[in-house]
């Protein structure tokens, strides 16, 4: 398992918007992001200026199908 770089909800959203990915709706604390190319492509983030945890991480990169390498990269740059 990677080490993931600390990333708060909201700098996740902006960062996976300057990926190919779009703000599809929020309800609460959650936003839906999708894929602009395949909409079958989606999660949900926590939209929190708190860190988030290595777990959740991880099960978002797993449903945006990104690998390691390609998932840090995208963190790196919030």
């Amino acid at each position: 398992m990677s080490i993931f770089p600390k990333v708060t909800g909201k700098k996740l959203i902006k960062a996976l918007c300057k990926n190919g990915f779009y703000l599809k709706r929020q309800k609460g604390s959650h936003a839906f992001v999708e894929n602009s190319v395949d909409p079958k492509i989606s999660t949900t983030i926590p939209n929190t200026p708190f860190t988030l945890p290595v777990g959740t991480l991880t099960v978002i990169r797993k449903q945006l199908k990104f690998s390691d390498e390609d998932f840090n990269i995208v963190l790196n740059q919030c």
